[in-house]
């Protein structure tokens, strides 16, 4: 127990001690600094409080955090937000605290509000308590954000030129490539697995079942993920960064657009009882337009139907459902008159096709003229939102010309007429119900159902 009088000390020393709250912060990058590491932030403020008599309330801690801006730094913000009237906040030094001048301003105008001082303990003239405290602390930040603004931009300098002489910006590439004296060039040994990805794909519509084959097929675990992520990757049409050629192609643009024109519109739905729809993302409601949603009655075989998904969210009850069994006999059964309809009309587009001008010239001048915006846009004569639009823009044209629609169009009639020759029909019958979901998957675009119960079917 302490005597009466010492207890008296204690309390009149402690209503005259400093209260103040410590602060660290060290960047991704500077962690493995052990020079200004979160221990020694904290024993430089613990010891430099226990020097001056300070009473510490609070330690707050953003590890791996940018000084460049406060709005990720949680630890930060939490500070601000329980400093007391006439307490301080003491760091080791400046950057620690901010590198934006705008940021540190309008911390020092809320802490201001407070009589709360900002100390930086390696800092002598850091110290916004006084007016060359301030002054000083302006200076500081403004010139730690310069460096900042420097070190980006020699960084963006370094990657527009790596970019412009199509040199790799980092040692990680997708799946397919790799580096060759610094530039993305096809490995072989994998490139053939990333095609198989977008065949499957394309011929199965569901993440899941394809990654489950790709697997099974190479050896090597591939997640649904995995397979969205590469089908999306305009990588493997040579794009990166809005320059087109950057990557090698791996994947023909036909290919890439057709996968993910699937991946917009249509999969291959699983019920959680394990129930396969044969024409889930196909069907559309005549009335809304919108996609019918699958469901199924329970208890009961074969008892899957459709219904427009504004009926089944509740916005409206003018709506309809239609049977699984009924739309699959009408299209067994109008199966060979749809397909011929479809192969008249690709040879009539056909013949429209093959009148138009040759195109080669356009494609040349087009080539020659992104090049040019290019050198604009290396050279500093064109700023990066104006280059990445204008050769957007260029890209999606040149795409259109290259594609050999004739080929496209010989390809599908040549299937279509396949399916009739061999009699596909009958080996429909033998299909497991997956089986029956891809097959129908790679014929119909879609088919829009009517609520007298006809159906309008659009051949792909």
């Amino acid at each position: 127990m302490y005597p009466f009088y010492q207890i008296l000390a204690i309390k009149e020393r402690m209503g005259t001690m400093q209260n103040v709250r410590i602060y660290a912060r060290v960047s991704t990058a500077e962690q493995k600094k052990k020079d200004i590491s979160i221990p020694v932030q904290l024993e430089a403020c613990r010891r430099y409080c226990a020097e001056h008599d300070y009473n510490v309330l609070g330690t707050y801690i953003d590890n791996g955090y940018s000084a460049s801006s406060i709005k990720k730094r949680k630890e930060f913000q939490r500070m601000i937000e329980e400093v007391r009237r006439d307490e301080y906040i003491l760091f080791t030094r400046l950057d620690r605290f901010s590198r934006n001048i705008l940021d540190a301003n309008k911390i020092v105008e809320t802490l201001d509000q407070k009589n709360v001082s900002i100390v930086s303990i390696f800092e002598d003239d850091i110290n916004t308590s006084t007016a060359d405290g301030r002054f000083m602390f302006n200076l500081r930040v403004s010139l730690s954000q310069r460096e900042i603004e420097k070190d980006s931009e020699r960084i963006l300098d370094v990657m527009a030129a790596k970019l412009a002489k199509g040199e790799v910006l980092t040692g990680r590439l997708p799946v397919g490539y790799k580096i060759k004296n610094k530039k993305p060039v096809i490995d072989e040994s994998k490139a053939e697995m990333v095609k198989d990805i977008f065949k499957t794909y394309i011929d199965t519509g569901n993440w899941g079942l394809t990654a489950r084959i790709i697997s099974a097929k190479y050896d090597t675990y591939v997640s649904d993920t995995k397979v969205k992520w590469t089908i999306k990757n305009r990588r493997y049409i040579g794009e990166f960064r809005g320059i087109s050629n950057y990557f090698p192609k791996i994947i023909d643009e036909a290919t890439f657009f057709e996968a993910n024109n699937i991946s917009k519109n249509k999969y291959i739905k699983h019920s959680r009882n394990d129930v396969t729809y044969l024409f889930s993302g196909l069907l559309r409601c005549e009335m809304c337009g919108r996609r019918m949603a699958s469901s199924h009655r329970k208890n009961k075989p074969n008892s899957n139907y459709y219904i427009c998904s504004s009926r089944k969210t509740g916005k409206t009850v003018q709506h309809f459902a239609k049977s699984e069994r009924k739309i699959e006999a009408t299209l067994l059964n109008e199966f060979e008159g749809l397909l011929n309809d479809k192969i008249l009309e690709l040879e009539k587009a056909e013949r429209k096709q093959s009148k138009k001008s040759d195109n080669t010239s356009r494609i040349n001048n087009l080539k020659a003229k992104m090049k040019r915006i290019k050198y604009l846009y290396v050279d500093g004569f064109m700023d990066e939102n104006e280059f990445r639009a204008r050769y957007k823009d260029m890209e999606n044209e040149l795409i259109q010309l290259e594609i050999n629609k004739n080929e496209d169009v010989m390809q599908k009639k040549e299937h279509y007429q396949y399916l009739i020759d061999s009699n596909a029909l009958t080996l429909y019958k033998s299909f497991s119900r997956e089986q029956k979901a891809i097959f129908w998957r790679t014929i119909i675009d879609h088919i829009v159902v009517h609520k007298d119960g006809n159906l309008d079917i659009f051949i792909r």
